[in-house]
């Protein structure tokens, strides 16, 4: 973005410019990718990722298209939702194969 002379009053040479590009008010943190609205709210519980999966990804959800994104990042959370799901099921075949080959047998069970 170029400035003219015109751009700053000589008062104050380090003022802001008062145009702003239109893709930058449309995206950006805490604003929906998809709608460009800024009213979202927090869910506290969502069936992908139970009450820790929106607060680690800070999840939202625009209230008025109704689309989820990144409230940090303003971009969409799909690609970490796959992610965080991926990671949760080998967590638990993880621990169930540490179970099954060490604690079992010490255990006698098996």
């Amino acid at each position: 973005m170029s400035h003219s002379p015109a751009d700053n009053s000589p008062e104050n040479p380090f003022q802001s410019p008062t145009d702003v590009a239109d893709d930058y008010l449309v995206r950006g943190p805490g604003i929906c990718p998809y709608c460009g609205d800024a009213d979202f709210e927090r869910p506290y519980f969502t069936n992908w990722g139970g009450y820790i999966g929106p607060w680690l990804l800070t999840h939202a959800v625009c209230r008025r298209c109704g689309h989820g994104f990144n409230v940090n990042s303003g971009t969409s959370n799909l690609l970490n939702i796959a992610l965080y799901q991926i990671s949760s099921v080998l967590l638990v075949i993880l621990a169930l194969a540490v179970g099954f080959f060490y604690i079992l047998p010490a255990w006698k069970l098996l």
